[in-house]
């Protein structure tokens, strides 16, 4: 009995240091650099994965740090770690870019400082590696086209709208959508906040039977629109369309419930931010980055095997929702002229 307790505390504490620190396979002299995420996620260990192939062809030394739960005194503590234990260039994912601009400076002033994902351009970082906002908005766009009957009008579920990658993502989204016949004719801000996400989605499902499409630009407000097109049965019936990072959304898109996904290039973002760690890390004459220090991937995109045809969906949309909801005609209230 307390060998098997003994095994099963052995068995979480490997399990908890794969998690806090991973490392490519290379010689022990081997350049040594490091990645730092926000989180823990299936496409940060996509991520991981390729990174760590990519480190031991490269006869690179890869110290990968993916924390759950992270904050900004976390990532910190685990940055000042990494470099300590020899890492001579750094890519973080911040947890959050305007509150850690102090740390982050701090970080490039000991070490090359490479952010992913999120960017902060006054913080002394040597690049950002990042999501093509323009091409993620076509993206979608090219979805839409596939997946909505034209003449139909779709809704945008964003942050604030306010930021830059935001305004560029709407921007490439109704470029793509310029030489179709759709509208984005609604746009839900939630700042950031699950809760809103979630409530904007309803209100709009519940008041605008005519959208045909709900888009989500952050991968948490994809759940939002599932769980209000539940509530509103008309899941299948309205197409929805985000970035996908989880089992859960995978699995919804699989059964025809999401019609269209976006995905980090994991793989080729890994690949890019290995040869950056690499170049700056040797200080390589020869390497180059781009003169605005910003290093763009374009996402991936699909749309569900599993889905009504165009008519079907719009002979739906045509019909009442829910019809047993409709309240009753009042009788004809008498007449005494």
């Amino acid at each position: 009995m307390i060998r098997a307790s003994v095994m099963v505390v052995l068995a979480m504490l490997l399990a908890m240091a794969g998690m806090a620190g991973a490392q490519g396979t290379a010689p022990a002299d081997a350049l040594r650099v490091g990645i730092l995420t926000d989180c823990a996620s299936e496409t940060w260990t996509a991520f991981r994965d390729a990174a760590i192939k990519k480190a031991a062809t490269a006869g690179v030394t890869l110290d990968f740090r993916m924390l759950s739960p992270s904050t900004t005194d976390q990532q910190r503590l685990t940055a000042n770690e990494m470099l300590a234990a020899g890492a001579k260039a750094l890519a973080i994912c911040p947890v959050d870019p305007a509150q850690q601009k102090a740390d982050l400076q701090e970080i490039a002033a000991k070490a090359p400082l490479v952010l992913l994902n999120r960017d902060i351009t006054d913080c002394g970082r040597a690049c950002f590696i990042g999501i093509d906002d323009k091409e993620a908005g076509r993206k979608m766009a090219e979805l839409v086209a596939q997946l909505v009957p034209p003449g139909m009008k779709i809704a945008a579920l964003v942050k604030t709208g306010e930021s830059a990658a935001e305004k560029t993502r709407m921007e490439g989204l109704k470029e793509g959508l310029a030489s179709g016949e759709f509208i984005v004719d609604a746009v839900k801000a939630d700042k950031g906040d699950r809760n809103l996400a979630w409530a904007g989605a309803d209100d709009l499902m519940g008041k605008r039977v005519e959208l045909a499409a709900y888009i989500a630009f952050e991968p948490y407000q994809l759940p939002a629109l599932l769980r209000a097109a539940t509530s509103h049965k008309v899941v299948g019936i309205v197409n929805l369309i985000g970035f996908i990072d989880n089992s859960d959304m995978q699995e919804a898109f699989v059964k025809g419930k999401i019609q269209g996904a976006l995905r980090v290039d994991a793989p080729a973002q890994a690949k890019k931010a290995l040869e950056v760690l690499h170049g700056l890390a040797v200080k390589d004459p020869a390497f180059k980055l781009p003169e605005n220090g910003v290093i763009s991937i374009a996402p991936l995109s699909e749309t569900t095997a599993k889905q009504m045809t165009p008519q079907e969906k719009m002979d739906a949309l045509q019909i009442p929702r829910v019809p047993q909801e409709a309240p009753a005609a009042a009788p004809a209230r008498p007449s005494f002229e």
